[in-house]
């Protein structure tokens, strides 16, 4: 095997992919921590308004018919 001085062929080859592999291993946690934060969250679904059930006391959604908790018709 011959080395060449053109940097082409395997030993090319094998000494860009070490430089690669060795500025992916600086970088990747700078561009992690730049990217931390960044990507979008899903947006919460909006909460119907609270009430208290007469009978338990629990909290129910204002629309509802039937409290969860106890079964009490609202």
């Amino acid at each position: 095997m011959t080395i060449s001085r053109s940097g082409g062929g395997v030993t090319g080859d094998m000494i860009g992919f070490s430089v690669d592999m060795a500025a992916a291993s600086v970088v990747a946690p700078q561009l992690g921590n730049m990217l931390n934060g960044a990507t979008p969250s899903a947006p919460e679904a909006p909460t119907a308004p609270l009430a208290k059930c007469a009978k338990c006391g629990a909290d129910i959604p204002a629309n509802a018919k039937f409290c969860p908790e106890c079964g009490e018709k609202i």
